[in-house]
């Protein structure tokens, strides 16, 4: 499988009250995408691997441990269109945000490996308040109550590219607002919205309105790897996460 890494897109959406370039954030002496990288190439099951970024920082950096650098259009989507465009014959892509240091070979493999057989358009990992907490208690994330349980999305996820046109209205919308559960609701209608403030909304309610409206494949992998889903928002987390790298 090929991999996308997004290292790009709205500074001021995506780099909060950081103030820097994100994807070059140093931790323990190395820019926080080189964690990523290792991470995915240590997978064993990764054959190219793209980035989109600011090209000019991120060659003299990263340039001899990827296969693609990429420009940044300043929009997630209109980077992983763009991206998509290197891959458009693929079957399934990898996609990863560039903050997600605390990933390692194993996860991705599995994640990859285990969510394949879903045979999904879009294969999101999400994963349990519980496994995140006891692993992670200082790691501050955002959950949605389900009637399932509490859970919070993923930075990585797999999707068709051959399924893009269908992909792009909810894909925009959902990774605009990845951390605000009551807006993604929102978009998907009333009904949904109703029950998740119920607290009724199931997984599965999810998963089968999105193919009835949208005409796509969407399915959720709970993992029980939360560093799937922890990823560097602020300026403090620079220190939480070091003390796990």
């Amino acid at each position: 499988m090929n991999a996308i890494i997004l290292a790009g897109g709205n500074e001021e959406a995506d780099h909060g009250n950081i103030g820097t370039y994100k994807a070059l954030i140093q931790l323990k002496g190395h820019p926080m995408i080189q964690y990523v990288i290792n991470a995915l190439k240590s997978a064993h099951i990764i054959n190219k691997l793209l980035v989109v970024g600011n090209v000019k920082l991120l060659q003299p950096i990263i340039g001899d441990d990827v296969d693609y650098i990429i420009e940044d259009r300043h929009d997630i989507m209109d980077n992983l269109l763009y991206a998509l465009s290197y891959f458009s014959k693929e079957a399934s892509v990898l996609v990863a945000t560039c903050d997600v240091p605390l990933l390692k070979g194993e996860m991705v493999a599995d994640f990859i490996t285990n969510g394949q057989q879903l045979k999904a358009d879009i294969l999101y990992p999400i994963a349990e308040r519980t496994d995140c907490s006891l692993r992670y208690p200082d790691v501050r994330r955002t959950y949605a109550s389900l009637r399932d349980g509490d859970y919070t999305g993923g930075n990585l996820f797999i999707l068709s590219p051959g399924a893009i046109d269908n992909i792009l209205q909810i894909g925009r919308h959902m990774i605009e607002n990845r951390k605000r559960p009551i807006k993604m609701c929102r978009y998907l209608g009333i009904g949904i919205i109703v029950k998740y403030i119920c607290k009724s909304l199931t997984i599965s309610d999810l998963e089968a309105y999105v193919k009835r409206r949208f005409n796509v494949d969407a399915r959720a992998y709970i993992c029980k790897s939360p560093e799937l889903c922890h990823d560097l928002d602020r300026i403090e987390d620079i220190e939480v996460f070091e003390r796990y790298l």
